[in-house]
């Protein structure tokens, strides 16, 4: 059985090819520009912070933080596409619309 978390991840890999292909075969000869491709999955209605214990800086330790919220993936994603208006790209692998706000 394969583990539900790679549905998400295949989709989106597929999505970013079948963009990357879609463009005319003239532009790929084109003057370089960056792109640049933010991607989500299996956000799970994380519309809040939450609590977590997360190993940030990679010394093994983890730190208890706020995790998540909408408002707080908004801000990177305006912060992100500020660097690169023209270029980027946001898209998700489903499972965002999930918990206490969508399932009654």
């Amino acid at each position: 059985m394969k583990p539900e978390f790679l549905k998400p991840v295949k989709v989106f890999f597929v999505l970013t090819v079948l963009f990357c292909v879609s463009f005319p075969s003239t532009s790929l000869f084109a003057a370089s520009q960056q792109m640049t491709v933010i991607g989500t999955a299996s956000l799970r209605g994380f519309l809040d912070p939450h609590p977590a214990r997360l190993d940030l800086d990679g010394d093994g330790k983890k730190e208890k933080v706020q995790a998540g919220g909408i408002a707080r993936l908004s801000s990177l994603i305006k912060e992100i596409k500020a660097e690169n208006p023209e270029g980027t790209v946001v898209l998700s692998g489903g499972s965002d619309l999930m918990r206490r706000y969508f399932h009654l």
